[in-house]
């Protein structure tokens, strides 16, 4: 089964951070009344924002899409969303993205085991046409290449749900040992992101159009898993 990625960015309105993190841990409590919610995973983007990089992210991992349109209409969820509306979270956070993802493929460093505070690059591409199996081997053959340093840990490679053969989004997020690692990462500025010259002898097939939506160094703030 295809694990799905539901990317949940967000902003403080106030700036009260403390708030925003002690209201996090209260919204996935209620979420994770959901019992296919496998892990929710709180990101704080640290340094400068790359093409609009947002200023939070939560991704929430579930099984498969099944389970993810179950959740929609859930209980739980009804039950978050209702503290949202009538809450703190009313006035202090702002949704800036929500977006489901597909998980295409995964290469393990460290495992789970990466400590709270551990950072990260996570960046979202909009991808031109092109087949839809072609294009996930050429992606994961480019972030095998461009990320085969052992600074690098777990890296995870996705498409949005509602990608086709015209197009579609990804998701990638690399797990790095130091974040020196990460910043001014050759993901930013790669030029397999624009030159399809510079991967004529890639695996797959190069989507037409490749572009950077946004891209951030984040610091991992919180895992919580069931």
């Amino acid at each position: 089964m295809t694990a799905l990625i539901n990317l949940v960015a967000t902003r403080s309105k106030d700036g009260d951070h403390d708030a925003l993190f002690r209201w996090y841990g209260d919204h996935v409590h209620l979420l994770l009344g959901f019992a296919a919610l496998r892990r929710a995973t709180l990101y704080r983007r640290i340094g400068a924002a790359v093409a609009g990089g947002p200023e939070y992210l939560c991704l929430y991992e579930f099984p498969g899409e099944a389970d993810f349109l179950a959740f929609e209409s859930s209980a739980a969820r009804a039950q978050a969303q209702q503290v949202v509306e009538t809450g703190w979270a009313r006035d202090g956070i702002e949704i800036v993205q929500r977006t489901q993802y597909l998980r295409l493929g995964q290469r393990s460093g460290h495992g789970f085991s990466a400590p709270q505070g551990a950072v990260h690059q996570i960046q979202a591409l909009t991808l031109g046409a092109g087949p839809l199996p072609g294009v996930a081997r050429w992606l994961a053959d480019r972030l095998h290449q461009t990320l085969r340093s052992p600074a690098w840990g777990d890296i995870a490679w996705h498409r949005s749900c509602d990608a086709t053969q015209a197009g579609g989004e990804a998701l990638l997020v690399a797990e790095a040992s130091a974040v020196g690692a990460v910043v001014g990462t050759p993901l930013a500025h790669g030029r397999w992101l624009t030159d399809p010259a510079d991967t004529a002898d890639a695996v797959g097939q190069r989507p037409d159009a490749v572009a950077l939506r946004w891209q951030g160094a984040y610091q991992r703030l919180c895992s919580w898993t069931r």
